[in-house]
């Protein structure tokens, strides 16, 4: 007996392309022009808080970078973030994947505020962060913490090269 031959099988081809992996393009700088006075019922209540400068340091560039990361324990809390009053980022979580912001100064003033305003204490009380600052080739590593009453704020003197 011959053997038997197998059943004849479609062919099934595939065609789906694979695609690649898409490529997130790194965020902006805002330009000065849209960083402007903010209105926002978050920016109001911002400015019904205390204000406590964590620190104050001279650049000489006028592009920063940020990385925002929980300070310690990762316990939840959550901030909005200002540049000069205006609303970059809002009720972000902080953890120990940074939230990055760039942003570029407006040339025309020398003193920068970068503002974290605490939306919660976490499950530690107050909200912590550590505040990873790019300025050109120099980078610091800031610590603020804001409570329900007070925002932490960092302040950059702006002092171009001559």
């Amino acid at each position: 007996i011959p053997p038997k031959k197998p059943a004849n099988k479609p062919i099934i081809k595939d065609t789906a392309k694979i695609l690649p992996k898409p490529v997130i393009p790194k965020p902006k700088p805002l330009p000065p022009e849209v960083l402007k006075e903010d209105s926002t019922p978050i920016a109001r209540k911002m400015t019904e808080r205390k204000r406590a400068e964590q620190s104050r340091l001279t650049i000489d560039v006028d592009h920063i970078q940020l990385k925002l990361y929980d300070n310690g324990i990762v316990d939840n809390d959550t901030v909005s973030v200002f540049y000069n009053g205006k609303l970059l980022v809002s009720h972000q979580k902080l953890s120990e994947k940074a939230i990055e912001l760039e942003i570029q100064l407006d040339k025309t003033t020398r003193t920068h505020e970068i503002t974290l305003y605490a939306e919660n204490l976490g499950g530690i009380p107050p909200n912590t962060a550590l505040v990873v600052v790019t300025a050109g080739n120099k980078r610091y590593e800031l610590h603020s913490k804001a409570s329900l009453e007070e925002n932490a704020v960092l302040v950059f003197e702006y002092e171009p090269k001559e």
